[in-house]
């Protein structure tokens, strides 16, 4: 796989609540290396991504608080696929 897709949110069940950063991060050559960070996303906002991972040995999807609570952070990596 050389690009990774998926559309990233914050479920809209709580709007206008909920904050979440979402981060890709690829290993090569035995270090984790971050390609993707998001802007903050709040309740009911989405976004597509592309994300380039060639040469990439694994994977990793994280989300974060955005730095505010976990209070309703709840994040969604829909649709993920690998090309």
């Amino acid at each position: 796989a050389t690009l990774f897709r998926a559309t990233i949110g914050v479920e809209d069940t709580v709007k206008p609540n909920g904050s979440v950063l979402f981060l890709v991060e690829v290993e090569r050559a035995g270090k984790w290396e971050k390609v993707f960070e998001s802007p903050v996303l709040r309740g009911g906002q989405s976004q597509e991504i592309a994300v380039p991972i060639a040469g990439a040995a694994k994977l990793r999807l994280v989300t974060t608080d955005a730095g505010d609570n976990i209070h309703s952070d709840h994040a969604v990596w829909a649709a993920p696929l690998l090309q």
